[in-house]
């Protein structure tokens, strides 16, 4: 049930029922309305994120409205892309991850895909097949395609950082595909 809340994106809600069925136990809404209640660790374990079968947020709604302003854009780079990348964007891109970092370095598109849309990343890739998973599935998750391709680490850098407003901008926009030239 921690786990399942753990994985709720900021700004976005679960039922406690929802996180019950996550967690295996679609019957125990009750039980975990008094575990996340116990809380002792609100700001890791986010139990705002979990609200009544109605949908009322009462005192929640402040917290929500808070995530969803300042939510930053979280890339996941994918394995053609430097692992070197996150870290020389930790701070415009805080939480971003390569691949490497969540066992999927020889996974298949759909499981990186996947990952993604579950953990609220946005894919930065030179791949065009995210590019078509993108117009198939649509979004969540979004995805930064880096074009041209065969670019050192030091240009995407320069390319991300050059044009991060406009990446921040898509990230709250209904568009599901950023285009980096």
């Amino acid at each position: 049930m921690l786990t399942a809340t753990a994985s709720i994106p900021p700004g976005e809600t679960r039922t406690y029922g929802q996180v019950a069925s996550l967690a295996g136990n679609h019957k125990a809404a009750r039980a975990t309305g008094r575990a996340l209640g116990a809380n002792p660790i609100p700001v890791v374990l986010p139990c705002h994120r979990v609200v009544a079968a109605d949908g009322s947020l009462d005192r929640k709604q402040l917290l929500l409205d808070h995530e969803r302003e300042t939510a930053s854009m979280k890339l996941l780079f994918d394995q053609n892309l430097s692992p070197a990348l996150k870290k020389e964007l930790r701070h415009l891109f805080p939480g971003s991850l390569h691949i490497n970092d969540v066992g999927l370095r020889d996974a298949d598109d759909r499981k990186i895909w996947e990952c993604a849309r579950s953990s609220g990343f946005v894919i930065a890739s030179t791949d065009s097949d995210f590019h078509k998973l993108s117009r198939e599935d649509g979004h969540p998750p979004k995805v930064v395609w880096i074009r041209p391709g065969n670019l050192k680490p030091q240009e995407i850098v320069r390319m991300l950082r050059e044009q991060h407003h406009d990446l921040l901008a898509f990230h709250k926009n209904e568009v599901g595909l950023f285009e980096l030239r």
